[in-house]
């Protein structure tokens, strides 16, 4: 699993905001110098509050993805590994649903047996099951932020 660094994703969401670092701060109710050092300082702490606003208010689905592993720990987000256009990542979606979707009818023997009845090839498998799933989940993610990003890319070019 990739460490996410929360002060890179936080310059490059305020980047992709096409705003100025000032009214983001004052969005957060602090300094624009108040922000900047937290975006540059590693000792410093970013606040948990800070996260969970700047993500409302940029509204990026990507950001938003971000902050949500980082607070609560899930280890789903994974970084694009593929080009950002929907049919991509509905390629790689596809690839690790299929992946995971092999495991299927073992895992389904395994979890109908009680768990203090597995064999060490059993949790193997079910431990492999369980990456799998991250995986295809993680993929779901990135595809439906490619359509979020295709839908905001018709709507900027209406308006």
């Amino acid at each position: 699993m990739e460490q996410i660094d929360i002060r890179k994703e936080m310059a490059a969401a305020i980047g992709r905001s096409n705003r100025q670092h000032k009214d983001i701060a004052i969005s957060l109710g602090t300094t624009g110098q108040n922000l900047s050092n937290i975006l540059n300082d590693k000792k410093r702490a970013v606040p948990t509050k800070w996260l969970i606003d700047l993500a409302r208010e940029l509204d990026d689905t990507d950001f938003k993805m971000i902050v949500a592993d980082e607070i609560l720990n899930l280890g789903l987000y994974t970084p694009a590994k593929s080009i950002n256009f929907p049919l991509a990542r509905k390629t790689m979606l596809d690839k690790e649903q299929s992946e995971r979707e092999s495991l299927d009818s073992a895992i389904a023997m395994i979890f109908s047996k009680p768990v203090n009845d597995w064999l060490e090839d059993d949790m193997s498998l079910v431990e492999r099951h369980q990456k799998e799933l991250r995986e295809e989940i993680a993929s779901e993610i990135n595809y439906l932020e490619s359509i979020d990003q295709y839908i905001k890319q018709k709507l900027d070019y209406l308006n």
